[in-house]
């Protein structure tokens, strides 16, 4: 069975993670560290932190979330991946319903980081809608919510900010080194956004539709709306998925179509046959195989400022 559906066999979880008083494990009872350790939950994440914490902080992204798994957002973590999350000083997280597994997951929770937690106000559901704010309690919502934050640079940097400051909470000696790190990296991010409000032809009198439904805040970033096709399996496209297409352009014609990963030369054409040019717009929610983060967002981002098919 694939690793991203092992089941947690919890019993033995429990007495090897644990321990006899039921209690997550101390890292100050662990072997002591040269540096500190931190975990994080996402390879965006993993690349900010690389980027603020330089060689001061030892920090991982568990290589299991990815190896073989069809879709990060099915990840179980291994008894292997628990372990490390808890001998860890932080654990750093997306939030915005990114990590499913972390309520099942015997963590401290003054270990856990959730860099969602100053956006609350700009979360959006997975149809796009704004999540609405009910009290002091924060984000309400029946739907569940768009998790990939990282696609919209404003939203990143302040991500990136919760990031910078977990690192000096751990390390407050090297508070300065931290922070020019992290205004090289919010130049870097805001270059970024720069280039999203300034595409080379009017994106906005356009309509675009995403083959997977991750592109919510990509939209937000841009200000435009962006209608789901919500093929979350997109291998395999039967006719009755085209059939669908075909009824919703006949209904609103679309000019561009966003997909993650690889296409098809088929599905390619299918596009193509009806006009939509796919623009191939990478995630990131798993580590790239080559390149890095801010690499592949300044591609799609100058493919995305290309004129649309007419």
């Amino acid at each position: 069975m694939a690793k991203c559906h092992r089941v947690f066999v919890w019993l033995t979880l429990i007495s090897v993670l644990l321990g006899c008083n039921g209690n997550p494990p101390n890292p100050s009872k662990n072997k002591l560290r040269e540096k500190p350790l931190v975990v994080t939950t996402s390879y965006p994440l993993k690349y900010f932190a690389d980027r603020i914490a330089g060689k001061k902080i030892d920090v991982t992204y568990p290589p299991e979330a990815i190896d073989g798994c069809l879709h990060v957002l099915d990840w179980q973590p291994s008894a292997s991946a628990v372990l490390e999350m808890q001998k860890a000083d932080r654990v750093i997280t997306n939030g915005s319903g990114f990590e499913r597994w972390l309520p099942l997951v015997p963590l401290r929770e003054s270990s856990i980081v959730d860099t969602s937690e100053f956006i609350q106000s700009e979360l959006l559901e997975i149809d796009g809608k704004p999540v609405h704010q009910h009290g002091p309690e924060g984000a309400k919502t029946k739907n569940a919510l768009a998790f990939a934050t990282w696609l919209n640079p404003e939203l990143a940097i302040s991500q990136a900010q919760v990031v910078k400051q977990t690192m000096i909470n751990l390390m407050p000696s090297e508070g300065d080194y931290f922070e020019e790190n992290f205004k090289r990296l919010k130049t870097d991010l805001e270059n970024l956004n720069e280039s999203l409000k300034q595409p080379a032809t009017p994106i906005h009198n356009e309509t675009w539709l995403a083959a997977q439904p991750i592109y919510q805040y990509l939209g937000q970033a841009l200000q435009i709306p962006i209608r789901d096709l919500n093929w979350k399996n997109t291998d395999h496209i039967d006719n009755t998925r085209w059939a669908a297409l075909d009824a919703a352009i006949a209904e609103q014609p679309a000019q561009r179509v966003l997909w993650d990963g690889e296409i098809t030369d088929q599905a390619k054409r299918n596009f193509q046959t009806r006009d939509i040019d796919v623009l191939q717009f990478p995630t990131l929610m798993d580590p790239p195989v080559s390149g890095d983060y801010l690499s592949h967002m300044q591609d799609s981002i100058q493919r995305l400022r290309s004129p649309a098919l007419k």
